[in-house]
């Protein structure tokens, strides 16, 4: 994801959900919420609305 928002990557490894918390339920990801969590991220790193 930061690579398409034109930053750079986090100082930490992503893991995956079931490595971080085995055994917990999780569902994901939500097609219906991706473009709310892209704007998300373009907010967090460009701090505009765009």
């Amino acid at each position: 994801m930061a690579g398409r928002l034109g930053v750079p990557p986090p100082p930490v490894r992503a893991l995956p959900i079931n490595e971080v918390a085995p055994g917990v339920p999780a569902d994901g990801p939500v097609p219906e919420l991706v473009d709310e969590v892209r704007e998300l991220h373009h907010r967090l790193h460009h701090g505009d609305a765009h």
